[in-house]
């Protein structure tokens, strides 16, 4: 079991409600994921995947002919960023910049409190990318 900070337990939880949404729209998830027990001090333990790449929780996803990689840091004040490429030839292009997604929306929500709505802030990304 993992136990994470508030802010951590939380962007874990939206991935993991983006990973449903992104399925339901047709996309599809790459790239390896575990299935793990988190929790933090206020909340119970919570049933996630969970993707990480040192100090980076990360998803990745295929859909209309793009891939898209969200990387969440485990500092809020280095927010999330995300690489949005063509897919061609089912290779995506690699040499791309990421960019800041606009969440300074979600970050006051994620970070300090303890339960927010996961499903509809993952939907607002889902709209970003």
């Amino acid at each position: 079991m993992l136990s994470l900070s508030n802010y951590e337990y939380n962007s874990a939880r939206i991935l993991t409600c983006l990973d449903n949404i992104s399925t339901e729209h047709g996309a599809k998830v790459t790239g390896p994921k575990e299935e793990v027990e988190i929790c933090n001090r206020r909340n119970p333990i919570a049933r996630t995947f969970t993707t990480r790449y040192g100090e980076w929780q990360y998803i990745n996803i295929a859909y209309d002919g793009y891939y898209v990689s969200i990387n969440v840091d485990d500092n809020p004040f280095f927010g999330w960023s995300y690489t949005k490429s063509k897919i061609i030839d089912g290779k995506y292009v690699k040499n791309v910049y990421s960019e800041r997604l606009e969440v300074d929306w979600l970050i006051d929500q994620i970070a300090y409190e303890d339960s927010p709505d996961f499903t509809s802030l993952a939907e607002q990304l889902w709209e970003q990318i």
